[in-house]
Protein backbone atom coordinates (compact mmCIF):
# COMPACT_ATOMS: atom_id res chain seq x y z
CA UNK A 1 0.00 0.00 0.00
CA UNK A 2 1.20 3.19 -0.74
CA UNK A 3 0.23 5.47 1.65
CA UNK A 4 0.48 9.65 0.86
CA UNK A 5 -0.57 12.31 2.75
CA UNK A 6 0.09 14.03 6.28
CA UNK A 7 -2.06 16.34 7.83
CA UNK A 8 -0.27 19.90 7.69
CA UNK A 9 -1.60 23.50 8.72
CA UNK A 10 -4.22 24.85 5.82
CA UNK A 11 -3.00 28.58 6.85
CA UNK A 12 1.06 28.55 6.74
CA UNK A 13 2.34 31.57 5.47
CA UNK A 14 2.27 32.07 1.88
CA UNK A 15 0.06 29.81 1.04
CA UNK A 16 -3.21 32.22 0.55
CA UNK A 17 -4.99 33.05 -2.06
CA UNK A 18 -6.41 36.70 -2.44
CA UNK A 19 -9.60 35.01 -4.26
CA UNK A 20 -9.82 32.21 -1.73
CA UNK A 21 -11.84 32.27 1.68
CA UNK A 22 -9.05 31.30 4.73
CA UNK A 23 -10.56 31.56 8.18
CA UNK A 24 -9.22 33.11 10.93
CA UNK A 25 -7.38 30.37 13.34
CA UNK A 26 -9.76 30.82 15.89
CA UNK A 27 -12.80 29.07 13.71
CA UNK A 28 -10.33 25.88 13.24
CA UNK A 29 -11.18 24.21 16.70
CA UNK A 30 -13.51 21.28 15.30
CA UNK A 31 -14.53 18.12 14.42
CA UNK A 32 -12.10 16.75 11.62
CA UNK A 33 -15.01 17.14 9.03
CA UNK A 34 -16.08 20.18 9.54
CA UNK A 35 -15.67 23.85 10.60
CA UNK A 36 -18.14 24.74 13.71
CA UNK A 37 -18.54 28.51 14.60
CA UNK A 38 -21.21 29.59 16.75
CA UNK A 39 -23.32 32.76 16.59
CA UNK A 40 -22.26 35.90 18.82
CA UNK A 41 -24.27 35.72 21.95
CA UNK A 42 -27.87 37.90 21.22
CA UNK A 43 -27.36 37.20 17.63
CA UNK A 44 -31.03 37.62 15.61
CA UNK A 45 -31.63 35.27 13.21
CA UNK A 46 -32.61 36.32 9.92
CA UNK A 47 -36.11 36.54 8.52
CA UNK A 48 -37.21 33.48 7.57
CA UNK A 49 -40.08 31.90 5.21
CA UNK A 50 -42.98 29.80 6.17
CA UNK A 51 -43.06 26.58 8.17
CA UNK A 52 -40.58 23.98 6.51
CA UNK A 53 -42.49 21.08 7.88
CA UNK A 54 -46.10 20.99 5.10
CA UNK A 55 -46.22 18.43 3.17
CA UNK A 56 -42.59 16.46 3.88
CA UNK A 57 -44.21 15.96 7.72
CA UNK A 58 -43.43 12.63 8.10
CA UNK A 59 -44.97 10.56 11.39
CA UNK A 60 -42.59 9.43 14.30
CA UNK A 61 -41.52 6.23 13.68
CA UNK A 62 -40.82 3.94 16.71
CA UNK A 63 -38.33 1.42 16.23
CA UNK A 64 -39.09 -2.47 15.73
CA UNK A 65 -36.40 -3.62 18.90
CA UNK A 66 -35.78 -2.00 21.77
CA UNK A 67 -33.26 0.74 21.78
CA UNK A 68 -34.20 2.72 25.22
CA UNK A 69 -30.85 3.56 27.56
CA UNK A 70 -29.40 1.14 29.94
CA UNK A 71 -28.78 1.81 33.41
CA UNK A 72 -24.59 1.46 33.03
CA UNK A 73 -24.46 1.35 29.23
CA UNK A 74 -20.96 0.07 27.65
CA UNK A 75 -19.12 2.83 26.42
CA UNK A 76 -17.02 1.58 23.94
CA UNK A 77 -16.66 -1.92 22.04
CA UNK A 78 -13.96 -2.52 19.79
CA UNK A 79 -14.03 -1.93 16.35
CA UNK A 80 -13.18 -4.56 13.63
CA UNK A 81 -9.36 -3.77 12.17
CA UNK A 82 -9.17 -1.07 9.26
CA UNK A 83 -6.14 -0.96 7.48
CA UNK A 84 -4.24 1.68 9.14
CA UNK A 85 -0.66 1.90 10.19
CA UNK A 86 -0.64 0.44 13.87
CA UNK A 87 -0.22 -2.57 14.67
CA UNK A 88 -3.56 -3.68 15.08
CA UNK A 89 -4.23 -6.78 16.31
CA UNK A 90 -6.29 -10.17 15.56
CA UNK A 91 -8.22 -11.63 17.84
CA UNK A 92 -8.80 -14.96 16.29
CA UNK A 93 -10.76 -18.19 18.51
CA UNK A 94 -9.63 -21.17 18.69
CA UNK A 95 -8.87 -23.25 15.57
CA UNK A 96 -8.84 -20.04 13.45
CA UNK A 97 -5.08 -19.64 12.50
CA UNK A 98 -6.28 -18.92 9.22
CA UNK A 99 -7.52 -15.19 10.26
CA UNK A 100 -4.66 -13.66 11.15
CA UNK A 101 -2.83 -14.89 7.85
CA UNK A 102 -5.59 -13.21 6.12
CA UNK A 103 -5.24 -10.08 7.97
CA UNK A 104 -1.90 -8.63 6.60
CA UNK A 105 -2.79 -5.93 8.74
CA UNK A 106 -3.74 -7.31 12.02
CA UNK A 107 -0.69 -9.21 13.69
CA UNK A 108 -2.19 -11.85 15.61
CA UNK A 109 -2.09 -11.79 19.36
CA UNK A 110 0.71 -13.86 21.38
CA UNK A 111 -2.27 -15.57 23.26
CA UNK A 112 -3.52 -16.70 19.59
CA UNK A 113 -0.40 -17.86 18.82
CA UNK A 114 0.61 -19.62 22.22
CA UNK A 115 -2.85 -21.52 21.47
CA UNK A 116 -2.03 -22.57 18.05
CA UNK A 117 0.93 -24.00 18.77
CA UNK A 118 -0.75 -25.61 21.30
CA UNK A 119 -2.99 -27.07 18.81
CA UNK A 120 -0.41 -28.55 16.32
CA UNK A 121 0.04 -25.23 14.55
CA UNK A 122 3.30 -25.84 12.29
CA UNK A 123 5.43 -23.61 10.43
CA UNK A 124 4.82 -25.08 6.88
CA UNK A 125 1.26 -24.55 7.94
CA UNK A 126 1.35 -20.98 8.09
CA UNK A 127 3.77 -21.11 4.94
CA UNK A 128 0.77 -22.88 3.11
CA UNK A 129 -1.61 -20.01 3.87
CA UNK A 130 0.63 -17.02 3.09
CA UNK A 131 1.18 -18.80 -0.47
CA UNK A 132 -2.77 -19.04 -0.77
CA UNK A 133 -3.13 -15.61 0.04
CA UNK A 134 0.03 -14.59 -2.33
CA UNK A 135 -2.24 -11.72 -4.38
CA UNK A 136 -3.31 -10.10 -1.28
CA UNK A 137 -2.56 -6.67 -0.34
CA UNK A 138 -3.45 -4.33 3.15
CA UNK A 139 -4.77 -1.88 0.61
CA UNK A 140 -8.85 -2.99 0.14
CA UNK A 141 -10.39 -4.22 -3.41
CA UNK A 142 -12.57 -1.53 -3.75
CA UNK A 143 -15.26 -1.53 -6.68
CA UNK A 144 -16.12 1.46 -8.89
CA UNK A 145 -19.46 2.06 -10.14
CA UNK A 146 -20.63 3.94 -12.84
CA UNK A 147 -21.37 6.93 -10.21
CA UNK A 148 -18.07 7.95 -9.22
CA UNK A 149 -17.83 7.08 -4.95
CA UNK A 150 -15.30 6.83 -2.43
CA UNK A 151 -14.41 3.18 -1.14
CA UNK A 152 -17.76 1.53 -0.33
CA UNK A 153 -19.84 -1.62 -0.38
CA UNK A 154 -20.70 -2.67 -4.54
CA UNK A 155 -23.02 -6.15 -3.14
CA UNK A 156 -25.64 -7.29 -4.89
CA UNK A 157 -29.62 -7.05 -3.75
CA UNK A 158 -31.29 -9.08 -0.67
CA UNK A 159 -29.17 -11.53 -0.15
CA UNK A 160 -25.62 -9.24 0.24
CA UNK A 161 -27.05 -7.08 2.49
CA UNK A 162 -25.08 -9.39 5.02
CA UNK A 163 -22.38 -7.89 3.56
CA UNK A 164 -22.35 -4.15 5.24
CA UNK A 165 -20.70 -4.86 7.59
CA UNK A 166 -17.58 -6.82 5.97
CA UNK A 167 -15.58 -4.03 5.96
CA UNK A 168 -16.04 -0.79 8.24
CA UNK A 169 -13.86 1.44 5.95
CA UNK A 170 -17.01 1.32 3.86
CA UNK A 171 -20.61 2.49 3.98
CA UNK A 172 -23.10 1.29 2.09
CA UNK A 173 -24.28 2.91 -1.19
CA UNK A 174 -27.11 4.91 -1.30
CA UNK A 175 -27.85 2.88 -4.28
CA UNK A 176 -27.60 -0.19 -2.98
CA UNK A 177 -29.58 0.15 0.80
CA UNK A 178 -32.09 1.47 -1.88
CA UNK A 179 -32.15 -2.06 -3.35
CA UNK A 180 -31.89 -3.75 -0.04
CA UNK A 181 -35.04 -2.04 1.18
CA UNK A 182 -37.12 -2.54 -2.04
CA UNK A 183 -36.07 -6.37 -1.42
CA UNK A 184 -37.71 -6.01 2.22
CA UNK A 185 -34.64 -5.10 4.23
CA UNK A 186 -36.42 -4.07 7.56
CA UNK A 187 -34.07 -2.25 10.38
CA UNK A 188 -34.88 -5.39 12.20
CA UNK A 189 -31.97 -6.83 9.71
CA UNK A 190 -29.85 -4.58 10.22
CA UNK A 191 -29.81 -4.66 14.05
CA UNK A 192 -29.24 -9.00 13.42
CA UNK A 193 -26.95 -8.69 10.89
CA UNK A 194 -24.94 -6.30 13.36
CA UNK A 195 -25.23 -8.38 15.91
CA UNK A 196 -23.69 -11.34 13.66
CA UNK A 197 -20.98 -8.99 12.75
CA UNK A 198 -19.84 -8.70 16.49
CA UNK A 199 -21.80 -5.03 17.29
CA UNK A 200 -23.92 -4.68 20.56
CA UNK A 201 -27.31 -3.08 19.51
CA UNK A 202 -26.80 0.12 19.47
CA UNK A 203 -28.50 2.64 22.29
CA UNK A 204 -30.13 5.69 20.25
CA UNK A 205 -33.13 6.40 21.06
CA UNK A 206 -32.62 10.33 21.73
CA UNK A 207 -31.13 10.09 17.95
CA UNK A 208 -34.23 8.57 16.61
CA UNK A 209 -36.05 11.38 17.76
CA UNK A 210 -33.64 13.96 16.46
CA UNK A 211 -33.32 11.92 13.01
CA UNK A 212 -37.29 11.62 12.62
CA UNK A 213 -37.21 15.90 13.58
CA UNK A 214 -34.56 16.19 10.59
CA UNK A 215 -36.02 14.21 7.97
CA UNK A 216 -38.38 16.80 6.40
CA UNK A 217 -35.96 19.23 6.31
CA UNK A 218 -33.44 16.70 4.82
CA UNK A 219 -36.13 16.37 2.09
CA UNK A 220 -36.93 20.07 1.78
CA UNK A 221 -33.48 20.40 1.25
CA UNK A 222 -32.88 18.17 -1.43
CA UNK A 223 -36.02 19.89 -3.39
CA UNK A 224 -34.27 22.89 -2.64
CA UNK A 225 -30.96 22.13 -4.34
CA UNK A 226 -32.06 20.25 -7.60
CA UNK A 227 -34.97 23.29 -8.33
CA UNK A 228 -31.44 25.11 -9.51
CA UNK A 229 -29.52 22.14 -10.26
CA UNK A 230 -28.53 22.55 -14.02
CA UNK A 231 -27.33 19.68 -16.46
CA UNK A 232 -23.87 21.37 -16.48
CA UNK A 233 -23.28 21.27 -12.58
CA UNK A 234 -22.22 18.75 -10.38
CA UNK A 235 -23.35 18.65 -7.09
CA UNK A 236 -20.70 17.43 -4.78
CA UNK A 237 -21.60 16.65 -1.02
CA UNK A 238 -19.24 16.52 1.27
CA UNK A 239 -18.79 13.46 3.45
CA UNK A 240 -18.98 13.10 6.24
CA UNK A 241 -21.36 15.60 7.47
CA UNK A 242 -23.58 15.89 3.85
CA UNK A 243 -24.24 11.88 4.04
CA UNK A 244 -27.62 11.87 4.55
CA UNK A 245 -28.22 14.97 2.23
CA UNK A 246 -26.81 13.07 -0.24
CA UNK A 247 -28.83 9.51 0.44
CA UNK A 248 -31.99 11.21 -0.57
CA UNK A 249 -30.68 13.35 -3.33
CA UNK A 250 -28.85 10.33 -4.59
CA UNK A 251 -32.25 7.99 -4.30
CA UNK A 252 -34.90 11.52 -5.05
CA UNK A 253 -33.11 13.01 -8.08
CA UNK A 254 -30.73 10.55 -9.61
CA UNK A 255 -30.86 11.93 -13.12
CA UNK A 256 -29.31 14.93 -11.44
CA UNK A 257 -25.22 14.73 -11.45
CA UNK A 258 -24.29 14.15 -8.22
CA UNK A 259 -21.48 12.44 -6.01
CA UNK A 260 -20.42 11.98 -2.52
CA UNK A 261 -16.44 13.13 -1.77
CA UNK A 262 -14.41 12.12 1.10
CA UNK A 263 -13.92 16.02 2.33
CA UNK A 264 -12.86 15.75 6.02
CA UNK A 265 -10.91 18.39 7.13
CA UNK A 266 -7.56 16.46 7.72
CA UNK A 267 -7.71 15.14 4.21
CA UNK A 268 -8.13 18.45 2.44
CA UNK A 269 -5.59 19.96 4.52
CA UNK A 270 -2.89 17.27 3.70
CA UNK A 271 0.10 17.90 1.84
CA UNK A 272 -0.77 15.17 -1.00
CA UNK A 273 -4.05 18.06 -1.54
CA UNK A 274 -2.67 21.14 -1.28
CA UNK A 275 1.29 20.39 -2.69
CA UNK A 276 2.28 21.86 -5.53
CA UNK A 277 4.69 18.89 -6.42
CA UNK A 278 4.28 17.18 -8.98
CA UNK A 279 3.60 13.66 -7.54
CA UNK A 280 0.92 14.83 -4.89
CA UNK A 281 -0.93 16.73 -8.06
CA UNK A 282 -0.71 13.29 -9.83
CA UNK A 283 -2.38 11.90 -6.64
CA UNK A 284 -4.54 13.98 -6.72
CA UNK A 285 -5.61 14.48 -9.99
CA UNK A 286 -6.36 10.49 -9.97
CA UNK A 287 -8.34 11.16 -6.91
CA UNK A 288 -10.36 13.74 -7.80
CA UNK A 289 -10.81 11.71 -11.51
CA UNK A 290 -12.48 8.83 -9.84
CA UNK A 291 -15.82 11.44 -9.03
CA UNK A 292 -15.81 12.92 -12.35
CA UNK A 293 -13.54 15.76 -11.66
CA UNK A 294 -10.86 15.14 -14.36
CA UNK A 295 -9.04 16.60 -16.84
CA UNK A 296 -11.34 16.94 -19.28
CA UNK A 297 -14.04 18.24 -16.66
CA UNK A 298 -11.57 20.94 -14.95
CA UNK A 299 -10.75 22.10 -18.77
CA UNK A 300 -14.15 22.58 -19.91
CA UNK A 301 -15.60 25.83 -19.33
CA UNK A 302 -19.35 24.87 -19.28
CA UNK A 303 -18.62 22.54 -16.46
CA UNK A 304 -19.50 23.55 -12.64
CA UNK A 305 -18.92 22.87 -9.18
CA UNK A 306 -21.32 23.45 -6.28
CA UNK A 307 -20.14 22.09 -2.60
CA UNK A 308 -22.81 21.29 -0.20
CA UNK A 309 -21.88 20.55 3.46
CA UNK A 310 -24.20 20.83 6.57
CA UNK A 311 -22.13 24.10 7.80
CA UNK A 312 -20.63 26.11 8.80
CA UNK A 313 -18.19 28.53 7.16
CA UNK A 314 -17.85 26.90 3.74
CA UNK A 315 -14.30 25.99 4.38
CA UNK A 316 -14.72 22.66 1.95
CA UNK A 317 -15.53 24.71 -0.68
CA UNK A 318 -12.68 27.28 -0.45
CA UNK A 319 -10.38 24.09 -0.20
CA UNK A 320 -11.75 21.87 -3.00
CA UNK A 321 -11.68 24.97 -5.01
CA UNK A 322 -8.01 25.62 -4.70
CA UNK A 323 -7.09 21.98 -4.98
CA UNK A 324 -8.85 21.90 -8.45
CA UNK A 325 -7.42 24.74 -8.97
CA UNK A 326 -4.05 24.13 -7.94
CA UNK A 327 -3.50 20.46 -9.94
CA UNK A 328 -5.53 21.51 -12.76
CA UNK A 329 -4.13 24.96 -13.43
CA UNK A 330 -7.28 26.34 -13.91
CA UNK A 331 -9.08 29.65 -12.18
CA UNK A 332 -12.76 28.38 -11.18
CA UNK A 333 -13.43 31.91 -9.65
CA UNK A 334 -12.60 34.05 -12.50
CA UNK A 335 -13.83 35.72 -14.92
CA UNK A 336 -16.89 33.48 -14.42
CA UNK A 337 -17.43 31.75 -11.17
CA UNK A 338 -17.52 28.09 -11.34
CA UNK A 339 -17.10 26.80 -8.21
CA UNK A 340 -20.28 27.48 -5.53
CA UNK A 341 -21.46 26.57 -2.30
CA UNK A 342 -24.51 26.12 -0.02
CA UNK A 343 -24.55 25.50 3.48
CA UNK A 344 -27.41 24.31 5.71
CA UNK A 345 -26.46 26.73 8.62
CA UNK A 346 -23.98 29.48 7.24
CA UNK A 347 -23.02 31.45 10.70
CA UNK A 348 -20.42 33.18 8.39
CA UNK A 349 -22.47 34.58 5.71
CA UNK A 350 -19.80 33.51 3.32
CA UNK A 351 -21.77 31.17 1.61
CA UNK A 352 -25.53 31.05 1.16
CA UNK A 353 -27.53 29.00 3.46
CA UNK A 354 -29.94 26.16 1.24
CA UNK A 355 -33.39 27.38 2.64
CA UNK A 356 -34.38 29.27 5.46
CA UNK A 357 -36.38 27.32 7.75
CA UNK A 358 -39.21 29.73 9.29
CA UNK A 359 -39.08 28.20 12.60
CA UNK A 360 -39.03 29.06 16.30
CA UNK A 361 -35.39 27.84 17.44
CA UNK A 362 -36.30 26.86 20.94
CA UNK A 363 -39.28 24.67 19.14
CA UNK A 364 -36.90 23.13 16.79
CA UNK A 365 -34.56 22.20 19.81
CA UNK A 366 -37.68 20.79 21.74
CA UNK A 367 -37.85 18.20 18.87
CA UNK A 368 -34.26 17.91 18.79
CA UNK A 369 -34.02 15.98 22.56
CA UNK A 370 -30.08 15.09 21.64
CA UNK A 371 -29.07 18.43 20.53
CA UNK A 372 -30.96 19.73 23.50
CA UNK A 373 -28.31 17.74 25.55
CA UNK A 374 -25.71 18.44 24.01
CA UNK A 375 -26.59 22.66 24.23
CA UNK A 376 -27.28 22.41 27.69
CA UNK A 377 -23.55 20.87 28.44
CA UNK A 378 -21.30 22.87 25.91
CA UNK A 379 -23.67 26.60 25.65
CA UNK A 380 -26.05 26.40 28.97
CA UNK A 381 -25.86 30.57 29.09
CA UNK A 382 -26.69 30.52 25.39
CA UNK A 383 -28.78 28.27 24.74
CA UNK A 384 -31.18 30.91 23.13
CA UNK A 385 -28.96 32.27 21.14
CA UNK A 386 -28.76 29.69 17.99
CA UNK A 387 -30.42 30.49 14.81
CA UNK A 388 -33.15 27.61 13.93
CA UNK A 389 -30.58 26.65 10.85
CA UNK A 390 -28.05 26.18 12.88
CA UNK A 391 -29.69 23.52 15.55
CA UNK A 392 -31.11 21.50 12.40
CA UNK A 393 -27.19 21.25 10.69
CA UNK A 394 -25.43 20.53 13.99
CA UNK A 395 -28.27 17.90 14.51
CA UNK A 396 -27.19 16.25 11.40
CA UNK A 397 -23.41 16.45 12.45
CA UNK A 398 -23.40 14.80 15.32
CA UNK A 399 -25.62 11.35 13.96
CA UNK A 400 -23.82 8.44 14.01
CA UNK A 401 -21.13 7.93 11.16
CA UNK A 402 -20.24 4.86 10.19
CA UNK A 403 -16.58 4.88 10.45
CA UNK A 404 -14.42 7.84 11.90
CA UNK A 405 -13.16 11.14 9.66
CA UNK A 406 -10.83 10.30 6.42
CA UNK A 407 -7.28 11.40 6.92
CA UNK A 408 -5.21 9.84 3.99
CA UNK A 409 -5.14 8.44 0.56
CA UNK A 410 -3.97 4.94 -1.10
CA UNK A 411 -3.06 4.12 -3.78
CA UNK A 412 -5.00 0.37 -4.63
CA UNK A 413 -3.35 -2.22 -6.99
CA UNK A 414 -4.96 -1.67 -9.61
CA UNK A 415 -3.98 2.35 -9.62
CA UNK A 416 -6.90 3.82 -8.56
CA UNK A 417 -6.47 6.25 -5.75
CA UNK A 418 -9.26 6.30 -2.84
CA UNK A 419 -9.29 8.18 0.54
CA UNK A 420 -9.93 5.87 3.74
CA UNK A 421 -11.20 6.74 7.26
CA UNK A 422 -9.16 6.94 10.56
CA UNK A 423 -9.19 4.06 13.00
CA UNK A 424 -11.99 5.33 15.82
CA UNK A 425 -13.72 3.31 18.75
CA UNK A 426 -17.19 2.13 18.45
CA UNK A 427 -19.80 3.64 20.65
CA UNK A 428 -22.39 1.62 21.93
CA UNK A 429 -24.63 4.43 22.90
CA UNK A 430 -24.93 7.14 20.10
CA UNK A 431 -27.24 9.08 22.40
CA UNK A 432 -24.61 10.31 25.36
CA UNK A 433 -21.96 13.13 25.07
CA UNK A 434 -19.11 12.02 26.30
CA UNK A 435 -16.51 15.16 27.31
CA UNK A 436 -13.42 13.36 26.97
CA UNK A 437 -13.99 11.58 23.94
CA UNK A 438 -15.69 14.55 22.26
CA UNK A 439 -13.59 17.27 20.51
CA UNK A 440 -16.53 19.51 19.91
CA UNK A 441 -20.06 20.10 20.11
CA UNK A 442 -20.66 18.28 17.07
CA UNK A 443 -18.39 15.62 16.92
CA UNK A 444 -19.88 12.59 15.62
CA UNK A 445 -19.67 8.92 17.58
CA UNK A 446 -19.47 6.60 15.12
CA UNK A 447 -21.31 2.83 14.96
CA UNK A 448 -21.70 1.01 11.96
CA UNK A 449 -24.65 -0.32 12.79
CA UNK A 450 -26.66 2.93 14.25
CA UNK A 451 -25.21 5.15 11.44
CA UNK A 452 -26.66 2.07 8.59
CA UNK A 453 -30.12 2.46 10.49
CA UNK A 454 -30.11 6.26 10.30
CA UNK A 455 -29.03 5.33 6.20
CA UNK A 456 -31.84 3.34 6.01
CA UNK A 457 -34.48 5.60 7.53
CA UNK A 458 -33.22 8.69 4.77
CA UNK A 459 -33.16 6.44 1.84
CA UNK A 460 -36.77 4.81 2.73
CA UNK A 461 -38.14 7.90 2.51
CA UNK A 462 -36.67 8.74 -0.01
CA UNK A 463 -37.63 6.01 -2.21
CA UNK A 464 -41.39 6.65 -0.63
CA UNK A 465 -41.53 10.66 -1.91
CA UNK A 466 -40.62 8.58 -5.44
CA UNK A 467 -43.20 6.19 -4.87
CA UNK A 468 -40.77 3.41 -5.10
CA UNK A 469 -42.02 1.61 -1.71
CA UNK A 470 -45.22 1.89 -0.03
CA UNK A 471 -45.93 4.76 2.50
Amino acid sequence: MNEIGTPTPPNEPGSRRPDIYYPAQDEITCSADSDPQTPEPGAEAEPQADSALGSYAVGTTLDAYDITPEEEPEEVQPSPPLVDDGATQSTAVTGAAEQPISLTNARPLSEDMARFIKESLQEDTMADGFAANEDETVAPRYEIRDRPLYAENTAPPKAAAETIFADTNARPLSEDMARFIKDGLAETDIIELGEAAGYDRPVMNLTSQDLETCLPFIARASDTIASSHDADTTAVFAARDGELLYDDYAIAYPDKQSVLLPASMDLLGSEVLTSKAEADQDMARRFFSEYGLDTAWAHDDANKLLVVDTGYSGRVQSYVTYALETIYGVNLTQPEIRSSGVLLSSVSKILPEIMPLGEDPAAVSARLPKLLQILGQYYPAREDTFPDTWRLATALQIMPRFHGHFNRLVENPDGRVVALPDSEPVAKNVDRIIPDRFQSVNTSPVNPVAATVVQFRVVRQALRRTGSVAR
